[in-house]
């Protein structure tokens, strides 16, 4: 196996609970943040869900080689971690995960609305986690958790048909992102948006 760059390395001993980030915080830290401090947190992301493109935010942040991708598919203590990781994630998001065997559902944790912190639209392209999803999607894509990648894709895609991503552009073009991000249904249309929706039956809680 290729050598590890030093930012690799930090990246491994970080991600096995040995390291630190640039900011000097554990993945321990990071993951008992608060949904506030990850909403407004700019440089943790690119940490916890390495992948193989720079980041256009911190282009100091590590990048995953084809040597690091490996430890990362094949290290317990990695693979348990990147999963913990996850689970932040998908509670900041307001989702819920359940593994059924070897497949895995995502469901909804709260009633969601266009008011939530991840879906009203802040900026130009929408909003800024919708950019850090496509980040998500990269990593578990690399990591080899498949069932993950086509289960959340799903969920975030039912987000957006019930209209609580807007109907706009932004709101289209995030969806092709995470699609393109996980390598699936890249040549099919999106799903119709119900512009009238701020909860749909599928809003409910599963």
């Amino acid at each position: 196996m290729s050598r590890l760059s030093c930012t690799e390395q930090r990246l491994v001993d970080y991600y096995r609970g040995e390291g630190k980030d640039d900011t000097g915080r554990t993945i321990h830290q990071v993951w008992q943040l608060e949904h506030s401090q990850l909403e407004s947190g700019q440089n943790f992301i690119q940490w916890l869900f390495p992948t193989d493109e720079e980041s256009e935010f911190e282009p100091d942040a590590p990048v995953l080689s084809l040597a690091s991708i490996q430890i990362f598919r094949e290290d317990g203590v990695i693979q348990s971690n990147l999963l913990r990781s996850l689970e932040v994630m998908v509670s900041f998001l307001g989702l819920t995960r359940v593994e059924c065997g070897d497949e895995v559902e995502y469901g909804r944790g709260r009633t969601l609305s266009k008011k939530d912190v991840w879906l009203r639209i802040n900026c130009g392209e929408g909003n800024p986690n919708w950019k850090r999803l496509s980040r998500v999607l990269r990593c578990l894509k690399i990591c080899h958790m498949v069932a993950d990648v086509t289960a959340l894709l799903g969920q975030l895609e039912s987000v957006y048909a019930e209209g609580l991503m807007g109907d706009g552009s932004a709101s289209a073009e995030a969806v092709r992102d995470w699609r393109s991000a996980a390598d699936l249904r890249t040549d099919e249309q999106l799903p119709p948006v119900k512009s009238d929706a701020m909860c749909g039956p599928g809003c409910t809680l599963l």
